[in-house]
């Protein structure tokens, strides 16, 4: 795999400063992923806010070892209408930094079933490219049974995946009580010691 290119969609990911450090877990993960990739490609879109939340500050595009990180903006409001089209809105900001960078890759990796894994699922229609998906905890525990349109769409993420990871048992439960015929893996989350 190491002639392979890697895309690393997260809801969260840590600033290059670490002014902004949520998500530092999955930049901890790939850590150690990395390695076996040509070039790994992360983007974690943000909601514009005019810099007066943390993320649109202090997030910007940076690069490290074989390590491209983008932070594209789109329009997101708290509301109902915007929340339900969130997965829609993470879908077309990182399509439009993939064309206008021009970025290649041969593996997805989705870190959360929504809004990540659900724009994911919609690029793995476009790019044909395999797809796995994290669901790391409140994706899976909360979010689907809140009501049915998040249930549905968090369903479409998860069975468009090609594997399912989650970080436990008791997710996994959660993960049983949708209609997932994706198969599931369970690899807890590393911590620091």
């Amino acid at each position: 795999m190491k002639n392979k290119k890697l895309l690393t969609i997260s809801n969260i990911f840590p600033s290059k400063t670490l002014s902004f450090y949520r998500g530092t877990f999955v930049k901890d993960q790939l850590s150690y992923t990395k390695d076996y990739f040509k070039e790994v490609t992360v983007i974690s879109p943000v909601p514009r806010s005019l810099g007066l939340k943390e993320d649109d500050k202090y997030c910007r595009d940076y690069s490290y070892e074989n390590v491209k990180v983008y932070f594209p903006r789109f329009s997101h409001l708290p509301i109902a209408y915007f929340r339900n089209r969130l997965g829609d809105n993470y879908f077309k900001a990182i399509n439009r930094l993939i064309k206008k960078k021009k970025i290649r890759f041969d593996l997805i990796h989705a870190h959360f079933a929504w809004p990540s894994g659900y724009a994911e699922a919609k690029l793995k229609e476009k790019y044909r490219t395999p797809l796995v998906t994290t669901a790391h905890g409140y994706d899976i525990y909360d979010l689907p049974f809140r009501n049915e349109l998040l249930r549905k769409k968090i369903e479409y993420a998860l069975n468009s995946a090609d594997c399912i990871i989650t970080v436990s048992n008791s997710n996994l439960k959660y993960i049983n009580k949708l209609n997932i015929k994706t198969p599931v893996r369970i690899i807890p989350n590393g911590f620091r010691s």
